[in-house]
């Protein structure tokens, strides 16, 4: 009895879930190198086309701001900026205004801009319409399913809560009713010699134990960006300037450099109207 109601439970809640947890799996491999993938795929953004300015500092972070702003309408406002110590690299400025009770993807960011500018000469190579841009559908199709904060992040946060009952669920299921002879052997390793209606239960038996472990651990991270509790928790050390782990270290250009900051990473991402009191 106890057997037969796990099963119902696994069955049911698999089939609820199974599609949100899927879609979470493939967005989230595919964004996790969306910083290699961009490079790839969008070179003349990130990359500087006049290669003629590589030994010159950088211009002033406020005429940097001052050409990025210009080239956005005026109701737009840039209010962060990715600075990049690599000599060949632009900087990107970031337009975003969302609204967080809007219903899809279209109507909660009521503008996303990002302006690749050449740091050397004030220059602006492209300016992109974030909103539709492939990677940052990406990511929020893996953070709300394009239906919006307010409404997705909901579904995305207990799918993934519901899974964790899911994959104990299962380990019930897999446990051998006695751990000796073939029960214990199907539990572990697969036969390809038996039907394939077997072989399709071992399959998930068998990759399901092996999985079980790294699903936990997923499912462990992922509701830290979703139940606000988690989130306090994750984010409370984190400052307005976000470093990468890297080798580099170079001096933030005026007039960041007077406020004593230094980056160290391929990348830094900086709040400006964090930055007033420079």
């Amino acid at each position: 009895m106890f057997k037969t109601v796990i099963l119902w439970l696994h069955k049911w809640l698999g089939i609820i879930t199974g599609v949100v947890v899927f879609i979470l799996s493939l967005t989230g491999s595919i964004y996790t190198f969306q910083d290699e993938l961009k490079l790839w795929a969008y070179p003349e953004k990130y990359f500087i086309s006049d290669t003629t300015n590589h030994s010159k500092t950088p211009l002033p972070l406020s005429a940097l701001l001052y050409s990025a702003q210009k080239s956005l309408e005026k109701n737009q406002k840039i209010t962060r900026v990715d600075l990049y110590p690599s000599k060949n690299r632009t900087w990107v400025f970031r337009a975003i205004k969302t609204d967080e009770k809007a219903f899809g993807h279209w109507n909660y960011y009521r503008y996303y801009k990002r302006v690749f500018i050449n740091p050397y000469t004030g220059q602006v190579q492209q300016v992109e319409n974030s909103k539709t841009e492939f990677f940052q559908l990406v990511l929020q199709l893996h953070l709300n399913l394009l239906l919006g904060k307010q409404y997705g992040h909901p579904i995305v946060a207990w799918s993934t809560a519901i899974f964790v009952l899911i994959l104990l669920s299962g380990i019930v299921l897999w446990w051998p009713k006695k751990w000796k002879g073939k029960n214990l052997k199907r539990s572990f390793w697969l036969d390809t010699k038996v039907k394939w209606k077997r072989l399709n239960h071992d399959l998930h038996n068998v990759i399901g134990f092996y999985s079980l472990f790294i699903g936990l651990i997923f499912c462990h991270y992922g509701p830290r960006f979703c139940f606000s509790g988690f989130q306090k928790d994750l984010y409370r050390n984190i400052q307005f300037i976000a470093v990468a782990n890297s080798f580099f270290h170079t001096q933030l250009p005026y007039p960041l450099a007077s406020c004593g900051k230094e980056i160290s990473g391929q990348c830094a991402t900086v709040c400006l109207d964090k930055l007033s009191g420079c």
